[in-house]
């Protein structure tokens, strides 16, 4: 990951550290070893959704 994308003097330093940390958890439970355990893609995109409108709300001046 990019060392310039969180820094802890950001402004929005815990809103962006948890935004960070949803996605990787998400990306961790698609690579279970079997299939079944995996999350299903439309489960993925409506969880990135939200977590995508969780940080434009909290982020000041934030566009979609």
């Amino acid at each position: 990951m990019d060392a310039n994308i969180l820094r802890k003097e950001d402004e929005n330093f815990v809103i962006k550290e948890c935004c960070i940390k949803s996605i990787l958890e998400l990306a961790i439970s698609c690579c279970a070893e079997s299939a079944k355990d995996r999350v299903n893609m439309k489960d993925v995109i409506a969880t990135l959704k939200k977590i995508k409108d969780v940080f434009l709300t909290n982020i000041p001046g934030a566009v979609s």
